[in-house]
């Protein structure tokens, strides 16, 4: 099972800090956090700075003076349930 988390943030700087919601490193595991990031009314290149580690990450631009909007999502693998199992059809 996956659990997403979305939201909009805007570069200052060059650079951003997400912070995540508190339940979101207790309702998911460390291992294969993905993170897609959209610009929003024009184009720097961005891009995630290191993993989603503690609650949040790190998004930078090639551009030291940017202030980019972009939108940001997460998938990440649910670890309070157990993993599902696929019945394959005999």
């Amino acid at each position: 099972m996956l659990s997403t988390i979305r939201g909009e943030a805007q570069l200052l700087n060059g650079t951003a800090v997400i912070e995540l919601p508190e339940y979101f490193e207790k309702l998911t595991k460390v291992e294969n956090r993905t993170v897609s990031l959209t610009n929003v009314g024009g184009f720097d290149n961005i891009k995630v700075d290191g993993k989603v580690l503690a609650g949040q990450f790190k998004v930078i631009s090639d551009n030291k003076n940017s202030s980019q909007k972009f939108n940001w999502e997460i998938k990440a693998v649910r670890s309070d349930i157990p993993k599902l199992e696929v019945e394959r059809s005999k």
